[in-house]
C-alpha cells in the first residue's frame, strides 16, 4: 500500500490548532502528530496520508503527510478504542476553507468513495493516488519559497533522512 486516507472530523475531535498547524507547515516544512489509522494493524511506515476534512460542510481533501512509522505492536488510539495510532508527518496543508470539495474529488477521482469516507484507515490504489496527486498539484498549496522544492505531496517517494 502507498496511501491511505486520514479523516478530520473537528465536530469529533479538535485538540490541535489547525490554522497554527498551517502556518507552522508554511514556516518548517513538517508538523508531526499522532493520528488513527482505524483498526488497520499493517506496518504503514513510508505511506502517504491524505488528510480528508469531515464535518457538516461535506468531505474535502485539506493536506499531505506520510506515515512516519507504525504502531507499536500494542499501541491503542485511547481508552476504550481499538484504533491505532500511528506518526504522521504532515507536509502541506491548506488553510480551512480552501480545501478541495468533494464534488471536484468525486468527478476527478470516481475511484474513491468521497462521501462514504468516516474517520480513517481507507487504502487508496496506486492509480487514484496518482490522480490524488494530479489534483493536488494543480489545487493544492502554492509551491514553498524555494522554486528549486516541489509541493509536498505532489511527487511520491520515501521520506528523506532529514525529516526524521
Amino acid at each position: 500500500m502507498s496511501a491511505i486516507i486520514v479523516g478530520w472530523n473537528p465536530d469529533h475531535w479538535n485538540e490541535w490548532n489547525y490554522g497554527s498547524v498551517v502556518l507552522h507547515v508554511q514556516e518548517t516544512g513538517q508538523f508531526v502528530h499522532h493520528w488513527s489509522v482505524g483498526r488497520r494493524r499493517t506496518d504503514l511506515a513510508g505511506a502517504d496520508a491524505w488528510l480528508v476534512w469531515q464535518g457538516r460542510q461535506g468531505p474535502g481533501l485539506i493536506g499531505h503527510g506520510r506515515i512516519v512509522s507504525g504502531p507499536p505492536p500494542s499501541a491503542p488510539g485511547g481508552p476504550g478504542t481499538s484504533a491505532m495510532l500511528v506518526p504522521v508527518a504532515f507536509d502541506s496543508l491548506l488553510p480551512l476553507g480552501d480545501q478541495i470539495a468533494a464534488d471536484v474529488l468525486e468527478e476527478r477521482i470516481p475511484g474513491v468513495r468521497w462521501n462514504s469516507v468516516y474517520g480513517s484507515g481507507m487504502c487508496i490504489n496506486q492509480e487514484d493516488e496518482a490522480k490524488i496527486r494530479d489534483l493536488w498539484r494543480e489545487l493544492g498549496p502554492e509551491p514553498s519559497p524555494d522554486p528549486t522544492q516541489p509541493v509536498p505531496g505532489t511527487i511520491p517517494g520515501p521520506l528523506s533522512a532529514g525529516w526524521m
